[in-house]
């Protein structure tokens, strides 16, 4: 089990943080997925280049807007939003927030999304 509020207090102590940096802690490394808390200050943005996985988001905390070719919606607090596979996308916080990612690898899981700064694939960017 996770403490959400004692994870997402550790997450915004530190350095990288106070230098506005977002911040990821992997809560479930598997082959068949990876899921991680992240925090992100106003203003951060992650822009995907390209994913073969699906990836679902859901706010802990704050406002993300999700934007794509198609569409552009906010997300609040215990929203849930699923991404298709191969699907690119912007995902920017609208005030201080906290998400859960969920990437399936395959045709029913997660796989590579949170990117160099986290080091786990070169499949996003992030800016701030």
């Amino acid at each position: 089990t996770f403490e959400f509020p004692a994870l997402i207090e550790s997450m915004k102590q530190g350095s990288s943080w106070d230098n506005g940096e977002l911040n990821s802690i992997v809560l479930v490394r598997n082959p068949d997925r990876k899921v991680m808390l992240t925090a992100m200050h106003k203003g951060t943005e992650i822009v995907s280049f390209q994913s073969g996985d699906p990836v679902t988001i859901q706010v802990v905390e704050g406002r993300l807007e999700f934007q794509n070719n198609n569409e552009s919606m906010t997300l609040s607090e215990n929203k849930i939003l699923t991404i298709s596979d191969g699907m690119r996308f912007r995902l920017t916080s609208l005030k201080e927030s906290v998400f859960l990612i969920t990437i399936s690898k395959g045709p029913y899981c997660l796989s590579n999304f949170m990117a160099p700064a986290l080091g786990l694939a070169e499949d996003y960017s992030f800016r701030k």
